[in-house]
């Protein structure tokens, strides 16, 4: 029998719902389907020991923008060492990751970095929903890109 996983975008999408970007609900669908390129245990993201979270760090720091998503869904969606999700410095981890991520250049720490920045910073947050649409690997995350651009959704 085959368990169901949240994928790493979907709970990338939660996580930026939970900080208070609440138009993303109409795309948590789509999102989901663009998951696999993360290749992510859902369930893992929440579970992060320190000894883990020391490994990824590293990991990101190295250049592993997998791995700095993965820091960026542990600090914004399941709370990071406190375990509020919100709380302003998680929130503060979660897009130092997300940048870092995205600057290692994985796909989907781009789109959420852009999602998450969009309303506070929309000319760079286009810019990189644009990128990602027109050159995106990712089929499905393109068409999701495309989406964010079409609906005018990412600034708001």
């Amino acid at each position: 029998m085959t368990t169901a996983r949240p994928s790493i975008v979907a709970l990338g999408v939660a996580a930026l719902m939970m900080s208070g970007c609440d138009n993303l609900v109409e795309r948590k669908s789509s999102d989901q389907s663009v998951s696999s390129a993360a290749g992510v245990d859902g369930a893992s993201t929440f579970d992060i020991v320190p000894a883990e979270r020391i490994a990824l760090q590293q990991q990101a720091r190295a250049g592993d923008g997998e791995a700095a998503y993965k820091l960026a869904l542990f600090y914004g969606m399941a709370g990071g060492e406190s375990g509020v999700a919100g709380d302003p410095r998680n929130l503060r981890e979660e897009e130092r990751w997300l940048r870092l991520s995205a600057k290692a250049g994985f796909e989907p720490g781009r789109h959420s970095l852009a999602v998450k920045i969009g309303p506070k910073d929309c000319p760079t947050a286009r810019q990189m929903m644009t990128e990602i649409a027109e050159k995106s690997s990712d089929p499905q995350l393109s068409k999701n890109a495309q989406s964010w651009l079409k609906d005018d959704a990412l600034c708001k």
